[in-house]
C-alpha cells in the first residue's frame, strides 16, 4: 500500500493516487484486493530461487518496469502470479508533483521497450492514457474545420474533468478536504505524463529503432 512520503496535503494527495483505480486501474496489487486473486504483475513478488534458472533474471536493461517485464514473461512461460493480500508491503511515492511527473513518464517511456522485448504488448490498461492522449491531439487537429470534431473534443474534455473532480471531492470526503485541490492536479499529471512517455518510447524504440541502453541513459532517473 501505498504511505505518504510526509504529512503534506500534497503528498497525501500523491499517496492516495498512487493506490486508486482512477490512476492505476485494474492494478489490483495497487488498488487493492480484498481476497487472493490471479494477476498479470505485482510488485515486490516472492519467488523460488530455482524459478530465476527457467524465467531468467531482471532486464537490467530497463530503468522501469523491470518487474512487469519479467512477470509477463513468467506467465509467456506458464507461470501464474498469485496476489495474496494478507501479504502487506509499504511504499512511500515521491511527494511532489514534479517528481511524480518524472516517474509516470519513466514508466511510459519504458513500457513500449517492454512490449518490443516481450513481441506483445502486455496489458490492455497501460494503452489507455496514450490512446486518450491520441484522441485529443487528433481531434484538436480535426476540430479546426470540423464542428462536430470541436464539439466531441469539448465534451471529451468536460467528461474527464468531471470524473477527475468527482473522484477527487470523493477521495476528498474520505480522507481530508484539505487534499482535494491536489488530487485534482496528481490524477492528471499521472494520466498525462504516463502518455507522453508511451509516446516518446514508441518513438525511440519502435520507429527510431534507438538501442536500449543509449535511450535508457537519455532520460535522467528521479529520486
Amino acid at each position: 500500500m501505498a504511505v505518504a512520503a510526509d504529512r503534506t496535503p500534497m503528498a497525501m494527495a500523491i499517496a492516495y493516487g498512487m493506490s486508486h483505480p482512477f490512476a492505476v486501474g485494474t492494478s489490483n496489487y495497487q488498488a487493492g484486493l480484498t481476497e487472493p486473486k490471479w494477476v498479470d504483475t505485482v510488485w515486490g513478488g516472492c519467488f523460488k530461487k530455482e524459478l530465476f534458472k527457467t524465467v531468467g533474471l531482471f532486464d537490467e536493461q530497463l530503468i522501469r518496469n523491470q518487474d512487469d517485464e519479467f512477470n509477463q514473461r513468467l506467465i509467456a512461460r506458464g507461470g501464474r502470479i498469485l496476489l495474496v493480500p494478507d501479504v502487506v508491503s509499504y511504499y512511500y511515492p515521491r511527494s511532489s508533483l514534479a517528481q511524480l511527473w518524472r516517474m509516470f513518464y519513466q514508466y511510459g517511456y519504458f513500457k513500449p521497450l517492454v512490449a518490443l522485448k516481450l513481441g506483445r504488448i502486455g496489458t490492455v490498461r497501460q494503452l489507455i492514457p496514450i490512446v486518450c492522449l491520441g484522441l485529443l491531439v487528433g481531434l484538436s487537429f480535426v476540430s479546426i474545420g470540423s464542428h462536430p470534431s470541436r464539439l466531441t473534443l469539448l465534451l471529451l474534455i468536460v467528461a474527464y474533468l468531471l470524473a477527475d473532480f468527482t473522484v477527487s471531492f470523493a477521495v476528498g470526503l474520505s480522507s481530508g478536504l484539505r487534499c482535494v485541490g491536489w488530487m485534482l492536479l496528481v490524477f492528471p499529471v499521472m494520466h498525462v505524463s504516463y502518455g507522453l512517455g508511451y509516446a516518446r518510447g514508441i518513438l525511440d524504440f519502435w520507429i527510431r529503432r534507438k538501442l536500449p541502453d543509449i535511450a535508457a541513459n537519455s532520460v535522467p532517473l528521479s529520486r
